[in-house]
């Protein structure tokens, strides 16, 4: 039996063959930020960073068919090499707050999601990245966010472009008004 108070949060874990350093740049830097964001089909133009707590960052996600989803990263604490903690909401292409059902996205997708980025070294050229989402309304949201978060972890430094795989299948199949290596795993969890 599910409460309306009850939210649904989301873990993704990835072990990437790269110094600390390295995977800490992957978040910090908006060069290396261009290189991965999105999901498999989707390019990321623009990421315009101010990286520090209380900086925002505004990022751009382009779909195939030339679609694009803007969202902001509002830092609330950063830990350096270790942890990152943000905010991610969905804006205009100029940063300004944007709710996602005036993207056309599905109901029930949080104008606002916490996110956690923790970095722990295996040794000193491996690195364990997890990425905790916080205070999903529901289960399929969770999945929604999964299949994009999944694809983007698995990012490494190839060609996205080779065609739209399950994230952007599932968002589209979600929201039909929208224009336009791996060793990790996922987990979802229930409060």
């Amino acid at each position: 039996m599910s409460s309306e108070n009850e939210t649904h949060d989301l873990v993704v874990t990835r072990v990437f063959d790269a110094p600390q350093e390295r995977v800490w740049r992957a978040w910090s830097d908006a060069d290396q930020v261009t290189r991965w964001w999105g999901p498999l089909g989707f390019t990321s133009p623009m990421c315009r960073m101010d990286f520090r707590e209380g900086g925002t960052t505004l990022v751009c996600m382009r779909s195939a068919e030339d679609w694009e989803l803007y969202n902001t990263w509002t830092y609330r604490s950063i830990e350096p090499m270790d942890r990152i903690e943000f905010v991610q909401g969905f804006a205009k292409e100029d940063g300004t707050p944007v709710a996602p059902a005036e993207l056309g996205l599905p109901p029930g997708i949080p104008e606002e999601v916490r996110h956690v980025v923790t970095l722990s070294p295996i040794d000193s050229a491996t690195t364990r990245l997890t990425v905790r989402e916080y205070g999903y309304p529901n289960s399929e949201i969770v999945e929604i966010s999964r299949a994009g978060m999944e694809q983007v972890a698995r990012q490494d430094g190839g060609d996205r472009r080779r065609g739209l795989t399950v994230a952007s299948r599932h968002l589209r199949r979600a929201a039909p008004s929208m224009k336009g290596g791996n060793r990790g795993r996922s987990t979802a969890r229930d409060r």
